[in-house]
């Protein structure tokens, strides 16, 4: 899990994934648990080019819980 989190880091602060219109860049990460029963979360987007200025994720579980590291 530590490198998942440490390639995204990377990503973040690379400069890659902003907005070529007005060079804004996602500012959070909103995770929703479908097999909860949680919807996708509302997006904010950018006023001026419509992007999203979020990350989403989607968390699921395969197997029994507990298993993660």
């Amino acid at each position: 899990m530590n490198s998942i989190v440490n390639r995204l880091r990377r990503l973040e602060d690379s400069g890659h994934g902003h907005c070529p219109e007005c060079y804004q860049r996602p500012k959070t990460t909103l995770a929703y648990y479908p097999d909860r029963g949680e919807r996708p979360p509302q997006v904010p987007t950018c006023l001026s080019c419509k992007r999203p200025l979020a990350h989403v994720v989607r968390v699921v579980f395969e197997g029994e819980e507990g298993g993660g590291y």
